[in-house]
C-alpha cells in the first residue's frame, strides 16, 4: 500500500494523536517525550504509553537459551585462563 499524504491525513483523522499533559501523569512517573506524546518512564525502568505500562517480556527459546549458557561459559573459562596466564 502506497502511503499519500490524503491517506495520512485520513489516518491521523481517524485516530488523533492524544497529548498528555505535564500534570495529568501520576507520581513517580515522568514524561520522556519532547512533544508530550504519552511516552514515561519510572524509576525501575518500566515504560509508560498513554499512562498506561507498556508489557515488555523477553522469552528466550530453547536454543537461544543453550546459546547463551555456552557462550557464558566459554567467556568465564577464558577470563579464568586469561587470570591464571597473568599470575605467573
Amino acid at each position: 500500500m502506497e502511503w499519500t499524504q490524503e491517506a495520512w491525513s485520513q489516518k491521523l483523522k481517524e485516530v488523533p494523536i492524544k497529548k498528555i499533559e505535564p500534570h495529568e501523569w501520576p507520581a513517580g512517573i515522568r514524561p520522556i517525550s519532547l512533544d508530550e506524546e504519552g511516552l514515561g518512564i519510572d524509576k525501575e525502568g518500566t515504560l509508560y504509553w498513554h499512562l498506561k505500562p507498556v508489557a515488555m517480556r523477553v522469552k528466550l527459546r530453547c536454543f537461544e537459551l543453550t546459546l547463551a549458557v555456552i557462550a557464558t561459559g566459554a567467556t568465564l573459562i577464558q577470563a579464568i585462563t586469561s587470570i591464571i596466564a597473568l599470575s605467573k
